[in-house]
């Protein structure tokens, strides 16, 4: 991330963060990074919980076993969905995002089989996220 990058929200605090990783390559240096941020983080994806277990104890990262709409957020502020196969997610993720008014933006490899429907998604004004495509990924 930029060295001027901020995530201080339009109301001047931490943002509160839900990650939803279904390819697994991003998760850990996207965590590491709004961490680092002070953001508060929620994490659910494919990665195992024990892939965070350096966390544990940190008040700051809460590790999800699944996606639940109705899971009581206590204010959220972005979502960040990284679809891989299909986009199962997206309609929970959409719900979340109109729940409590999250921004939500979208990043898939460049290969991704439904290019044009989540493009389509992302164009459309109803559920309004920005859509971010890739080529390779290298974290190391």
């Amino acid at each position: 991330m930029p060295e001027n990058f901020s995530f201080v929200t339009d109301i001047n605090k931490t943002s509160n963060v839900l990650i939803v990783d279904e390819i697994g390559e991003l998760a850990t240096s996207l965590v590491d990074n709004l961490l680092s941020l002070r953001q508060k983080i929620f994490y659910t994806g494919i990665c195992n919980k024990i892939f965070f277990e350096y966390l544990s104890g940190k008040n700051n990262f809460e590790y999800l076993d699944q996606l639940d709409e109705n899971y009581s957020f206590e204010s959220l502020d972005y979502i960040f969905y990284f679809p891989k196969d299909d986009l199962n997610n997206l309609r929970e993720i959409i719900l979340i995002k109109q729940r409590t008014g999250a921004r939500l933006i979208t990043s898939t490899f460049l290969g991704f089989k439904l290019t044009e429907e989540i493009e389509n998604f992302s164009l459309s004004y109803i559920y309004g996220f920005k859509l971010i495509f890739f080529n390779d990924v290298f974290v190391p």
